[in-house]
This record gives C-alpha cells, structure tokens and sequence, in this order.
C-alpha cells in the first residue's frame, strides 16, 4: 500500500504541473475561443486524460524499482529515484514555460520543430537570447526553486519503503502495473489514445490547449522517426556523392 501512496502522490504532482501549464495557456488564449459556442471547459477533461497518460509512462520505473529492488540496494535505488523525478519534474516544468514562447511564434503546442532544430545549437542558443531572455529566466528560477526544495524534501523519500521485504512490494506489482497500462492506453477499444483524442472540437485552438506539450513533442518524434523508417524502406539508401553524380 505504501507503493501505491507514493506513486500516486507523484502522479498527482506531475498531472499539477500539466494543470497549471494548461490553466495559463487558457487564460492567456481565453480571448480567442469565447465567441465558441463549444464547451471549452472540457479541455480540462481531456487534457487530464493526456496529463494521465504521460504520468503512467513516467511512473513505470519507478514502479519496477519500488517494486522488486533487493533490500541490500535500497540506498542505490532511492537516490536513483530522486535524480529521476528531480529530471523528470524538471523537464516537465521547464517545457510547459517553452510552451508559452512556442504558442505564440507557432500557434501550436511544441512539436517535432521544437527539438528539430536542436541541430543547430548556435543559432538556436543565439535566437533564444535575443528574443525569450524573459521565458528563459523564469523556467531557470522556476526550476532551481524546484530542485532545492525537492532536494530537501526527498532526501529519505523511497528508503522506508525499499527496506520493505521484497515480497511484500513485489505483491503490489501486478495490480499497479495493470492501473498504469490502462493510464498508459487510456482507452478500452481497438487502438490507445493519441494526441487525436485531444482534438475534440472544431476550434483549433482549443484542442491545443488540451494536448499535452511533453506528450506532443514525445509522440511528434516518434512519428518522424516510424515515417523516416518507412521511407528508407521503401526507397532505399543512397550515398550522397552517387546521389549528386
């Protein structure tokens, strides 16, 4: 039961972040929806559903380590899991900052175009500087307040529970694994939920609001990557120089 209480303190704090990310993208786009006559509150509905299935994919490991860590490996593990969610939560708040930024040179969520051009370090660095010094300085203050706080609070966070007999915590594996596959797939049909699912009206700026920016940008790039795939399968290599030739 302590498994399950401490995953879902985790699970709640991250589906907090997505909230509140959401909740400014909201107020900050409330203008351009209000004339809508759908119901836009429902963003908040479906944005959990998407928060949910991030959340689910996060919590995987720590389960795994929770669930079946030797006693012996008890310290290992819980430092491990608090550099995990201290990246995690990181990289959680800090995209949900880029959100806004992305939003409004792009009118969407972050997508594959936010890690594409990561390609070219220098001239991203030198954009950023020149025009979102503001975004940049408060994910930075943002996320050192985090860390310190989180450093102090989590200090022992997994230990009392990994001292636990093996046993006893590898019996709540099954049952909490079968909760995070059905967050994971959100959905009791043929295929799982996608970012489609997010999409549920007719006004685009409301099903951006929905989706989930750590998802979008997880999902764009493994599109990318199965299309790229196909492509090269359907077509075949070719070195560059034979290519030119």
């Amino acid at each position: 039961m302590d498994i399950f209480k401490k995953l879902l303190k985790y699970y709640v704090a991250l589906v907090l972040v997505f909230f509140v990310g959401r909740l400014g993208l909201f107020i900050w786009q409330y203008d351009r929806f209000t004339n809508s006559d759908i119901n836009y509150w429902l963003s908040f509905v479906y944005g959990l559903r998407m928060d949910t299935i991030v959340a689910s994919m996060l919590l995987v490991i720590p389960l795994l380590l929770l669930a079946f860590t030797p006693r012996a490996l008890a310290k290992f593990s819980n430092t491990f899991l608090r550099v995990y969610f201290g990246v995690v939560f990181s990289l959680a708040i800090y995209i949900e900052v880029a959100t806004f930024p992305f939003f409004k040179e792009y009118d969407v969520r972050p997508n594959f175009k936010f890690v594409e051009y990561l390609a070219y370090p220098k001239e991203v660095f030198g954009m950023l500087m020149a025009d979102y010094k503001l975004p940049i300085l408060i994910a930075f203050i943002i996320i050192v307040l985090f860390i310190w706080l989180y450093k102090k609070a989590s200090q022992n966070s997994f230990i009392s529970i990994l001292k636990t007999p093996l046993l006893k915590r590898a019996i709540w594996f099954l049952p909490i694994g079968l909760l995070l596959f059905i967050g994971i797939r959100s959905s009791f049909g043929h295929r799982p939920a996608n970012n489609s699912d997010a999409m549920y009206s007719s006004d685009r700026i409301i099903n951006e609001i929905t989706k989930n920016s750590l998802y979008s940008v997880g999902y764009a790039i493994y599109a990318n990557n199965k299309l790229s795939s196909k492509f090269i399968k359907s077509y075949g290599k070719m070195d560059l120089s034979e290519a030119i030739k």
